[in-house]
């Protein structure tokens, strides 16, 4: 999923299409190449995401949202979501945050987990943002193995928010301590509380 994010900026062709979207002046023209960028994200989803059900959209500048299936004006919906300012942090280099998923416009019975970054090259002014969301039912799928099923495995925001967690066998206020030491200590392995704990950063 970060990889299929990471393409919108990686991909000369990709970032010439964003750059065409603000330059051009003409309606017409704008909207050939939306349906160019609706095009784009349906073969990323088919070619890095459909395999997890996983699906993305393109929030542009000036909020237009882009999806394979629908392009909309969400830009006075946007203040309403705690995510949007944090997103335009210039210090964060990517956002996990599941309120990110409510601003998709397609809606089904899964939960979900998603993530927003910038998109952008170098010191350049952002092209827009990427939003992805994957079904949570992906993440624990390898927790069914024996060797998981005494533990607890969990997903959580660089804030400490508990995104998503399988297993049970520890309360969230024991995650949410445990993420506090494992920031102070900055070990990856380590015990705690008579906890043996693994950890690892998605960035």
């Amino acid at each position: 999923s970060n990889y299929a994010s990471s393409t919108m900026i990686t991909y000369t062709d990709n970032i010439d299409l964003l750059r065409h979207y603000y330059e051009t002046e003409s309606e017409y023209e704008k909207f050939s190449v939306i349906a160019q960028m609706e095009r784009m994200l349906s073969n990323c989803e088919v070619t890095a995401l459909d395999s997890f059900r996983g699906e993305m959209m393109l929030l542009m500048n000036d909020g237009r949202s882009i999806a394979a299936n629908k392009t909309e004006d969400i830009s006075g919906e946007l203040e309403q979501y705690s995510w949007w300012e944090k997103l335009q942090d210039p210090g964060l280099r990517m956002l996990w945050s599941n309120e990110i998923s409510n601003s998709f416009p397609t809606n089904n019975q899964w939960e979900y987990v998603s993530f927003g970054r910038r998109l952008m090259r170098y010191q350049e002014e952002p092209l827009g943002y990427a939003l992805v969301r994957i079904p949570k039912m992906n993440l624990f799928q390898f927790s069914q193995d024996p060797q998981f099923q005494v533990g607890t495995m969990a997903l959580l925001s660089a804030e400490g928010e508990i995104l998503s967690s399988e297993g049970g066998a520890q309360p969230d206020t024991v995650l949410e301590e445990l993420f506090e030491h494992w920031e102070e200590s900055q070990e990856d392995t380590g015990t705690y509380q008579g906890l043996y704990y693994m950890a690892s950063r998605l960035d």
